[in-house]
């Protein structure tokens, strides 16, 4: 028996930290035909070689990515907030997301959809993350912890969840699903019908060979199964009538082990021996008549070599990363509905329900169809345009999120990571308020990043100690606390008081003030208070002593002599702040006598 072999290099599933190692982009479609790996789009355009789903490489179809990745900026694969996956730097994590812990997480100030998303200690609070100690009202101050009360909204801190008013522990076997993008902890799923994680073992799964037949996800007879598995009486169980040598190939083209489809005389295939040049693990793979090459058994042909990747609807470990695990090309490792398979996004092609992910059913026309509003759904990747995953049910969308560099008024109004704070076009440019990444997380250029920081090696290079910030955000984390920007510039924020916050001079009746704050000394009846003294860095008018301004260069002006003051801290020299008459209660800058 003759065959053309079409060579191609061989590729090798890799034993990796970072779920969906990068690879070479795939065409947007994420479908692969012919045996020279070249990908067609669905607009009949030809794309790269290359694999789709993995960390740094194109979206699959539909949008999809491997198992704790998400589809991010340019349809770019990246490590989304908890999810799962762990990163050695920022740069490896979705736009505007820390790599703390090796996780990635939204920092203090981000936008967030859930407590899960945001860094350790943190709660989601009016989609921002927020720490709960110090950034809401002192009538709810310290909420969010295990045990304690939830906070505004029922948020609780990330790794919690609001049960009945107490925050509780989330994500383990048997424990409530956690808010957020990730629901469940390691491989456990969420089971949407109760809110619960379970155990998501391949093992237990329904449609596997002697395991309980499938029901499709919109209910109905339990009458699916995985691969080329048939139901018979409630039980997936291996076809009598195909597989073997002369009998017809399988619904996905397979065989038995040693055989394969050979279609050049039934167009529909009949299974038989192997060539000995191709079609092995390893080898080319076959010419036989088909519109793809052919491969012996349950191999499949990917880049003209054969290879134990997994077709859709089979069970794959750890997103795919063990030896025969590994998704062939244009399908994920992701839950559908539960159990870890190998499925496509929507528009993939399809033979039932278990080769769609999530909770997406096999239309009609042989394409994952995209669940409708009210629908169940694990992410928002299911839900048709219009919609987004909410609570596990598809619910219309609300206004677009702001992506960098758009203008803003609030974190919450940004998309999941990004901050809501200054930017300068210019380390010397006036600041304009923009949906920005803040310090230490992931970037693509100069312009993602908040105030003046520069984007090196795909992340924001926060601020140290003493250098030029506009927010907190920008600040380098110190050893023991969060560094913070006071007037301008990054200082050591632990115990002391900022800007406009009461202070004292000895640290007894109230805090000392933060970096080169001074605690003021007014004339007139009220709180001693922290503020920029004349010449320092300001940010607003506010962050200056008394009646001071923050001018254009962004320093505290003196407050010239005849004008009104309320401390002896805003004057310009040689001026007192002194009463305009005795007994008046006036007070202006005066000069004294003599």
């Amino acid at each position: 028996m003759s065959s053309l072999l079409r060579s191609s290099c061989r590729v090798l599933p890799l034993l990796v930290l970072l779920i969906g190692c990068a690879d070479n982009p795939a065409n947007p479609d994420g479908s692969v035909d012919g045996m020279d790996g070249r990908v067609t789009g669905r607009d009949g355009s030809v794309g790269p070689t290359g694999r789709c789903g993995r960390a740094g490489g194109s979206c699959c179809v539909g949008r999809v990515c491997e198992l704790g990745l998400s589809c991010g900026a340019g349809d770019l694969c990246c490590i989304q907030a908890g999810g799962g996956a762990a990163c050695d730097a920022a740069s490896d994590c979705c736009r505007g997301l820390a790599c703390q812990g090796r996780s990635c997480c939204a920092p203090r100030g981000a936008a967030c959809t859930g407590s899960a998303d945001c860094c350790s200690g943190l709660a989601c609070s009016d989609g921002a993350c927020v720490n709960p100690d110090e950034d809401l009202p002192p009538d709810v101050s310290g909420c969010g912890g295990a045990g304690s009360t939830c906070c505004p909204g029922f948020t609780c801190r990330s790794g919690l969840v609001c049960n009945e008013g107490t925050c509780g522990a989330c994500g383990d076997d048997g424990q409530p699903c956690c808010d957020g993008t990730t629901s469940c902890l390691g491989s456990l799923a969420c089971d949407v019908t109760t809110a619960t994680c379970v155990n998501a073992d391949p093992a237990t799964a329904c449609g596997e060979i002697d395991r309980p037949c499938c029901a499709p996800p919109g209910g109905g007879p339990a009458t699916e199964c995985a691969g080329d598995r048939v139901c018979v009486g409630g039980t997936c169980l291996n076809p009598e009538d195909t597989g073997f040598e002369g009998a017809p190939c399988g619904s996905r083209g397979t065989c038995d082990p040693d055989l394969v489809c050979d279609r050049r005389m039934d167009p529909s295939g009949l299974c038989a021996m192997t060539p000995a040049d191709c079609g092995r693990d390893g080898m080319g793979c076959c010419d036989l008549g088909g519109s793809e090459g052919e491969c012996a058994g349950e191999l499949h042909c990917q880049f003209g070599s054969c290879t134990t990747c997994r077709g859709p609807s089979l069970t794959c470990l750890l997103g795919g990363l063990l030896p025969g695990q590994e998704c062939c090309a244009g399908s994920v490792c992701r839950p559908a509905p539960l159990v870890p398979r190998c499925c496509m996004g929507e528009g993939g092609d399809c033979e039932n329900s278990l080769d769609c992910c999530g909770l997406m059913s096999c239309g009609g026309d042989g394409t994952c169809s995209c669940s409708r509003e009210g629908s169940f759904c694990l992410d928002s990747s299911e839900c048709c345009d219009g919609f987004t995953c909410q609570t596990f049910m598809c619910r219309p969308e609300g206004p677009a999120c702001l992506d960098s560099g758009a203008a803003c008024s609030g974190s919450a109004t940004c998309c999941a990571g990004l901050a809501c704070s200054e930017t300068r076009s210019e380390p010397t440019a006036p600041p304009v308020r923009q949906c920005c990444s803040g310090g230490s997380t992931s970037c693509d250029d100069d312009e993602d990043c908040c105030g003046r920081m520069a984007c090196e090696d795909g992340e924001c290079e926060c601020v140290v100690m003493g250098g030029l910030c506009d927010r907190d955000i920008e600040c380098c984390d110190g050893e023991t606390s969060d560094n913070i920007c006071v007037a301008g510039a990054c200082a050591n924020g632990d115990g002391c008081a900022r800007e406009t916050q009461t202070c004292s001079s000895d640290g007894v009746s109230a805090p000392m003030c933060c970096g080169g704050l001074r605690c003021d000394q007014p004339v007139v009846d009220r709180d001693r208070r922290c503020c920029a003294g004349v010449g320092n860095r300001c940010r607003n008018d506010m962050d200056c002593c008394g009646n001071s301004t923050c001018g254009d260069d962004e320093t505290c002006q003196c407050v010239v002599e005849g004008s009104s003051c309320e401390t002896g801290l805003e004057c310009c020299a040689g001026l007192s702040c002194m009463e305009s008459s005795p007994g008046s209660g006036s007070f202006s800058c005066t000069r004294p006598p003599g």
